[in-house]
């Protein structure tokens, strides 16, 4: 294992590893301009999935108010079923 640490790692030579990395010129970094589009457009997704989850949010108070309305219907109909199938109507 230190026989291949010290070839990988040897002074007289340049590292392996760096032959196998892509070619990349001066124009394949990012610049502080575009990382600073990048962050101006992350931004505005993320507003925009914050006025998405809050309608979403909305819809589902008022389907769960929906749901608990037509459970209390249900609810008073049936009771004068249970009283018929007792028996003490």
């Amino acid at each position: 294992m230190r026989a291949v640490h010290a070839d990988l790692w040897a002074p007289s030579r340049p590292p392996r590893w760096m032959e196998l990395l892509p070619p990349v010129g001066w124009g394949d970094g990012a610049r502080r301009v575009d990382v600073e589009a990048h962050r101006v457009a992350a931004r505005g997704e993320m507003a925009e999935l914050r006025r998405e989850r809050a309608e979403l949010r909305a819809e589902m108070a008022k389907l769960s108010a929906r749901i608990e309305g037509l459970l209390l219907r249900q609810v008073l109909a049936d009771v004068p079923l249970a009283f018929a199938v007792a028996g003490l109507a």
